[in-house]
């Protein structure tokens, strides 16, 4: 070879190598995430003496600056990208790389299961199931393939699966949604149990949820005692009967804890058709500090 273009060859590869890479940072990345990766502080020789740079800017893009030691990356959408970075110190241009996955994370957020048990003596107790996202996350309803639930002691009423204690139900759902049973042998103080199996269809693992609704009612003898709330479930309006009603203020909060309603008044009927469907808390109180709390459904 001629010996200048050794000489040239050597220069270039001196002044421009590729050097171990120092880059930090994690290999996976979350489809939505920002996370940053670094090399050590003074692996360039001034704080500006870097450049950062995506190979594939439809799966991450940089956030901020991509002169600095550390650079920022987010994840657009599923895929693999090379991050690079070039940096100079006295020896000259360097650059080293990583490769870096990014992958898309299944919403695996649960509903949850709440509700009421009225029982009466007679016999002629039931109540109401919901199946609702929980505060902490937001159900992706489309994921759920079915859900399958079991009654221990009592008996689906709402159509078309009446008289059965075991069904299934098959996606696609489009929101929350709520199931009417009836208890059967009906008495003071007794339950129903319930088993929920939930089945997704994006990969999250199959969830049970166990629930047991004790009577929350009173006997029919002592129904002078208290404020009876129906009709219960609702679709449109909740109604009151009972004793001393104008002494009474009504509370009404979502199954969050959020309040609906403060301190109304019972006399006449009062409308939740405007409201979502789903499970609210009530709580009646006078000024003598006399409370009465329960549960509604909102149909």
């Amino acid at each position: 070879m001629n010996k200048n273009y050794l000489l040239l060859f050597s220069l270039l590869l001196f002044n421009f190598s590729f050097s171990q890479c120092l880059i930090s940072g994690p290999s996976t990345i979350n489809v939505g995430d920002t996370v940053v990766f670094s090399v050590p502080t003074g692996t360039a020789q001034c704080t500006e003496c870097y450049d950062w740079d995506v190979s594939n800017s439809s799966v991450a893009s940089i956030v901020g600056s991509d002169q600095n030691n550390t650079v920022s990356i987010q994840a657009l959408t599923a895929g693999s990208f090379i991050l690079q970075l070039t940096y100079f110190d006295e020896t000259g241009c360097h650059t080293c790389s990583v490769e870096v996955n990014c992958i898309i994370v299944p919403n695996c957020c649960t509903p949850t299961l709440s509700g009421f048990y009225e029982c009466r003596p007679n016999g002629t107790g039931g109540g109401t199931m919901v199946f609702e996202s929980p505060s902490n996350c937001e159900v992706d309803w489309s994921k759920i393939s079915s859900i399958s639930v079991l009654l221990n002691g009592g008996t689906f009423t709402t159509s078309p699966y009446s008289g059965q204690s075991s069904i299934t139900l098959n996606g696609p759902f489009s929101g929350s949604f709520n199931l009417s049973f009836s208890g059967q042998n009906c008495t003071g103080g007794s339950s129903v149990g319930v088993v929920a199996d939930i089945y997704f269809n994006n990969g999250c693992s199959h969830v049970q949820i166990f629930e047991n609704f004790f009577d929350q009612g009173t006997p029919f003898e002592n129904a002078d005692k208290k404020i009876q709330v129906y009709p219960n479930p609702s679709k449109s309006e909740i109604n009151f009967k009972g004793k001393n009603l104008s002494e009474y203020r009504l509370d009404l909060y979502n199954s969050k804890g959020d309040v609906i309603l403060k301190n109304v008044k019972i006399e006449k009927a009062i409308s939740i058709e405007k409201e979502k469907n789903g499970l609210y808390y009530y709580i009646l109180k006078n000024e003598n500090g006399e409370k009465q709390d329960g549960k509604i459904i909102k149909e």
